[in-house]
């Protein structure tokens, strides 16, 4: 009966580890697609109101030089132009124009940042849990779970150096680290949120100040609707319903972003307390490892 229990325990934890993988496998997908997804609008904003593609479509010789080799160029140039400020998704065969990301791009990422979110969370109860039920096993059980859960984690800080393994007997500094490349991490959760503000900065710039490339007087937009027309009420209610509800959703955004890190940085946390308190060291202290224990986690 004894093999038999031990056996099942083998058996859970192994099961469990295997959770821990699927648990951060699945984080850090949604925080890479995140990412993307986040990198694409912030592109797309930029090629529609800051790149330098644009002021061709601002200038009249672009079509006065028509038929020259340079006039054919600076079309070309247009058509590529007019081709950035659109995010084309061709798995569903849609395609999606700066003008419209105040609501459909905010939306897309707000579920993205849910996505994450929920994603970081999970992956922080399942390590979390797992540390704490083994944190009273044998050193050889500990020392398991510590480098079976430490093999899956990328980003998370969990071993108080930057420093390179380069010999058998190294101690790690706690002071040689990198805190900028772990600050831009941090910075990347919040990507999401950087995006809807770039969205309502643009809409707000090309509203008051940015010519539009898209009108023959090139005057922003708020030119144009000045004079009284019927059609301009119905311009003015979507554009600021559309921007609105893009803000809601930055600020709804934001707070999925914040709670993700703060998972992140738990699962962090957690992992070097159990690992500090594998190898019996207190802050500041140097390596001690407990007998019979093999070869710290290093991560």
């Amino acid at each position: 009966m004894p093999e038999a229990t031990d056996s099942a325990k083998e058996k859970s934890l192994l099961l469990r580890l295997d959770a821990v993988r699927e648990a951060v496998s699945r984080a850090r997908f949604a925080f890479l697609a995140s990412t993307i997804i986040s990198l694409t609008v912030i592109v797309a904003v930029w090629n529609m109101y800051g790149s330098w593609d644009r002021f061709p479509s601002l200038s009249e010789k672009t079509w006065q030089s028509s038929g020259t080799a340079v006039g054919e160029a600076k079309k070309q140039l247009l058509l590529e132009w007019v081709k950035s400020t659109h995010i084309a998704v061709s798995l569903f065969g849609i395609s999606i124009g700066v003008s419209d990301l105040a609501l459909l791009g905010s939306l897309s990422l707000f579920i993205a940042s849910i996505w994450v979110y929920f994603s970081h969370r999970r992956a922080n109860r399942t390590i979390g849990y797992l540390l704490i039920d083994t944190k009273g096993q044998d050193t050889e059980i500990r020392t398991m779970v510590i480098h079976g859960v430490t093999s899956y984690l990328v980003f998370t800080d969990i071993g108080h150096s930057d420093q390179p393994v380069k010999t058998l007997d190294q101690v790690l500094d706690s002071r040689a680290g990198t805190p900028f490349a772990r600050l831009a991490y941090y910075a990347l959760f919040f990507l999401p949120s950087a995006a809807i503000a770039a969205i309502l900065s643009g809409d707000i710039l090309s509203l008051f100040v940015l010519p539009s490339p898209f009108r023959e007087s090139h005057l922003p937009l708020l030119w144009d609707l000045m004079s009284p027309q019927p059609a301009h009420g119905w311009v003015w209610f979507k554009f600021i319903s559309m921007d609105l509800m893009g803000l809601v959703l930055g600020v709804l955004t934001i707070q999925n972003c914040y709670r993700a890190l703060r998972f992140e940085l738990a699962t962090g946390q957690v992992v070097r307390q159990y690992d500090d308190l594998l190898r019996q060291r207190g802050p500041g202290q140097q390596l001690t490892t407990l007998p019979g224990a093999t070869v710290s986690s290093g991560e």
